[in-house]
């Protein structure tokens, strides 16, 4: 059930990626979950096979387990139809209520471009936590309240921590790193952060800091 102190977040999706070889982080992530930060309306749980230790309120999406992690990944989201996922795996557990209007304000700067020092701007992904080494400059504004840009000239600009995403262009990703493992995956995004685009140039990406 939904913690009635908790809002609910509208076009988001929690998607959560694991396997039945690290069920014994479940009660703990699952019961965070509950307790803090159950406010997305759909909830997504990417697995190897169908259990029943999952609760209810998420739909239990299976892949091949002989594919690689990318492959994965890649065939969970195709099943999703939000416009922004949060995303996340079983060993990334919240400790505390967070301010769920400012993920909601987060994925709106996502989801549209927003006009900051007379240009636009837009994020397709916003790390809610720090991880990696890299240069980072804040951006000034009320609704931009904590945000950092980050550097493309970083040493590490990417890292699979709990972030906000856009669908369609974590899928673009995604198909540029088919049958890679996810420390390839991760080692290997460096370069794809850092390419243009065809969608709308440069990839953006965002942090979070607390």
């Amino acid at each position: 059930a939904k913690h009635k102190m908790i809002g609910n977040i509208p076009n988001v999706a929690r998607v959560l990626y694991s396997h039945t070889d690290y069920s014994d982080c479940w009660p703990v992530y699952f019961g965070q979950v509950e307790k803090y930060m159950n406010c997305f309306k759909n909830n997504y749980i990417l697995i190897n096979k169908r259990d029943s230790r999952i609760p209810s309120y998420f739909s239990q999406i299976l892949y091949d387990e002989k594919k690689a992690y990318v492959d994965r990944l890649l065939f969970g989201l195709n099943q999703i139809q939000d416009p922004i996922v949060f995303f996340e795996h079983e060993d990334m557990i919240v400790k505390s209520m967070p301010n769920t209007s400012l993920i909601e304000n987060y994925s709106k700067i996502i989801k549209t471009k927003t006009i900051h020092n007379f240009f636009p701007i837009r994020f397709d992904v916003i790390r809610l936590v720090q991880g990696g080494k890299f240069f980072s400059v804040p951006l000034v504004g009320k609704k931009f309240k904590k945000l950092r840009i980050i550097s493309r000239f970083s040493i590490w600009i990417f890292s699979l921590q709990p972030s906000l995403w856009s669908l369609s262009r974590i899928q673009e990703i995604l198909l540029n790193h088919t049958g890679e493992s996810i420390w390839e995956f991760e080692r290997k995004a460096q370069w794809s952060f850092r390419k243009p685009t065809r969608r709308s140039g440069t990839l953006r990406e965002g942090l979070l800091k607390s």
